[in-house]
C-alpha cells in the first residue's frame, strides 16, 4: 500500500511538471462572413489570478481618475474652439490627455507590469502556440488592420481554464475583442 501511495505521488509530481500546450488562431470575422487572419501580433499568457488583480486595480484607477472623459465629439468641439480662439488650446490639450490616459489600450496594454508566463507572435496565417504550466491563464493580445484607409485596432482578453489535458485550443476572434468597451465593464 505504501508503494502505491509513493507511486501516485510521483505520478502527480510528473503530471504537474508537464507543460500545457495552447494553440490557436487570431482572426477577425468580417460582416461579409469572411475570415481575416491577424498575422504578426504578440499573444501573451498571464497567470489568471495576477491578471485578475491587475484588472481590478485598473478598474479602480479608472473609477477614481476617469469619471467624466470627453467624447470624440467633445474633442472635435474643443478643437474647433481652439482654432477660433488660440487660448482654448490648454482646454483641448487637457481633454485630449484625459482621453489618452483613460483609453482601454493605455490602461490594459501600456500600463501592464506583469511578467508573461509565455508569449508568441502569430504567423502569417494568424496561428500561435504557447507552452504554459498547469495554472489557468489569460491571453492578452493587441492587433490592428487597415480597412479601406481606416485603421481598426483590437484588444483581445481570453481566459483559458486549463483542466487535466495537455493541449488546448484558444482562438482569438471577435468574441474576445474588448476594444469598444469601457474598462469598468471588462471582467474575466
Amino acid at each position: 500500500m505504501k508503494y502505491y501511495i509513493i507511486a501516485l505521488m510521483c505520478l502527480a509530481g510528473v503530471y504537474l511538471m508537464i507543460p500545457t500546450h495552447i494553440t490557436g488562431d487570431a482572426y477577425i470575422l468580417t460582416q461579409s462572413r469572411s475570415t481575416v487572419p491577424m498575422p504578426l501580433i504578440k499573444v501573451a499568457a498571464y497567470d489568471y489570478d495576477e491578471f485578475n488583480e491587475f484588472l481590478a486595480n485598473q478598474r479602480h484607477y479608472a473609477t477614481i481618475n476617469c469619471g467624466v472623459v470627453p467624447t470624440q465629439s467633445d474633442l472635435m468641439d474643443l478643437q474647433i474652439a481652439m482654432v477660433r480662439n488660440p487660448h482654448k488650446r490648454k482646454d483641448y490639450n487637457k481633454a485630449k490627455d484625459l482621453v489618452n490616459q483613460c483609453a482601454l489600450e493605455t490602461l490594459l496594454i501600456d500600463k501592464i507590469q506583469l511578467t508573461p508566463i509565455a508569449s508568441a507572435i502569430t504567423d502569417k496565417e494568424g496561428k500561435f502556440s504557447l507552452s504554459v504550466g498547469r495554472k489557468d491563464v489569460v491571453l492578452l493580445a493587441k492587433g490592428s488592420r487597415d480597412v479601406f484607409g481606416n485603421l481598426e485596432e483590437y484588444i483581445w482578453i481570453k481566459p483559458v481554464s486549463l483542466g487535466f489535458g495537455f493541449n488546448y485550443t484558444a482562438d482569438l476572434d471577435n468574441t474576445g475583442i474588448i476594444e469598444d468597451q469601457h474598462i469598468s465593464t471588462v471582467h474575466l
